[in-house]
C-alpha cells in the first residue's frame, strides 16, 4: 500500500473515487475535506498547506490518498493539532 499527498494530477482518479461513492447513494464522504463540491486545484493547494501550516478552522491535519497497487482505495485523514 502506497500513502502520499495528493497532487494536480490526480485530479481524474479523484473524480472517479468521488463518482464511485456517488453510485452506491454515498453522497458525502467525510474524510475528503470538501472535495466533491470544492475547486480541485484549490482544494490541492488547501491539502498541502493544512499539512504544513495549518488552518484556523481545522488546526493542521494531514490528507493522504491510499493506493493498492495502482488504484486509490480511500483517503486517510489525520488531524495532529486541533
Amino acid at each position: 500500500m502506497v500513502y502520499r499527498l495528493p497532487e494536480i494530477s490526480d485530479k481524474a482518479i479523484l473524480q472517479d473515487y468521488v463518482q464511485e461513492h456517488y453510485n452506491h447513494n454515498e453522497t458525502e464522504i467525510d474524510s475528503s475535506m470538501g472535495l466533491s463540491f470544492s475547486d480541485y486545484p484549490g482544494w490541492v493547494a488547501a491539502m498541502l498547506n493544512n499539512a504544513l501550516t495549518g488552518d484556523p478552522s481545522w488546526g493542521k491535519c494531514l490528507i493522504s490518498l491510499c493506493f493498492d497497487q495502482d488504484k486509490l482505495i480511500g483517503l486517510l485523514n489525520i488531524r495532529y493539532d486541533l
